[in-house]
């Protein structure tokens, strides 16, 4: 069953909630005290787990001090969280805190670089659109990434101009050697798994998993058990085939 955009909302305010009381150097117990609530009550509040109340939200408010502008934006980050309200307006903000809450994610990219490994003309030549902010979020500590994909994902663009391909690779070397992104490759005749569609599962700070598709321009997230064990099989299977990671950066080197 996909994961609607109303619980996406919850998640992401639920991290907002985390995050202020990480810093304030609040426990679940000190918050509870503060805000009248239990300490299970505020434990769920925080993992995402259930709604949280207007009045709830408020007291949360109260605790953290917010006011202004924080206050209007965490207001509409509520709103949309239980009536899905401002979907298309607040997508972006949705997405930033979501992508906060991302401790380990995997990325199945057979035959196209995924955004987020390109570098600006690549990007461009590949969909005649500048890069968007969402694309080009810098990995934070304690986020990891492993990439699945072939060479010809790498090569495919025989349009790009040299100095264009020469920087791509360079983005990849910087990439292969960062401790935040690991790339593996896939044997090219690989066939036959879901058709090697893009597919990330993405693995969340307080341990809920989900898988990410992308199809025909539409986001479509999956967090029934099921799915998510159906895709990580998929994951072990390809884990099995590819080559190990230095093999890229030895790669990367004599091209």
């Amino acid at each position: 069953m996909p994961l609607s955009f109303v619980s996406v909302a919850r998640l992401a305010l639920a991290s907002v909630v985390r995050d202020e009381a990480a810093r304030f150097g609040y426990t679940c117990r000190s918050l509870a005290e503060l805000t009248g609530m239990s300490s299970a009550t505020v434990n769920r509040c925080m993992m995402g787990k259930r709604d949280i109340s207007e009045y709830e939200l408020g007291a949360f408010g109260a605790a953290f001090g917010w006011g202004g502008e924080t206050r209007d934006r965490v207001r509409r980050l509520w709103v949309t969280s239980v009536t899905g309200a401002g979907e298309v307006q607040h997508r972006d903000e949705v997405l930033a805190c979501l992508h906060a809450m991302t401790r380990e994610s995997v990325v199945v990219a057979p035959w196209v670089l995924p955004a987020r490994l390109r570098t600006s003309g690549y990007h461009c030549l590949l969909t005649g659109r500048l890069t968007r902010l969402e694309d080009r979020r810098p990995w934070e500590a304690g986020q990891h990434t492993t990439v699945y994909l072939t060479r010809q994902a790498v090569t495919m663009p025989s349009a790009l101009p040299a100095h264009q391909r020469a920087e791509q690779f360079a983005y990849l070397g910087t990439l292969a050697g960062s401790e935040h992104v690991r790339l593996r490759f896939l044997p090219g005749q690989i066939t036959g798994v879901h058709g090697l569609e893009p597919f990330e599962v993405v693995r969340l700070r307080n341990a809920t998993r989900y898988v990410r598709l992308d199809h025909h321009g539409v986001t479509t997230l999956l967090d029934n058990p099921g799915d998510v064990r159906a895709y990580r099989k998929v994951l072990d299977y390809l884990d099995s085939v590819a080559t190990p990671s230095s093999e890229w950066r030895n790669w990367l080197r004599e091209h």
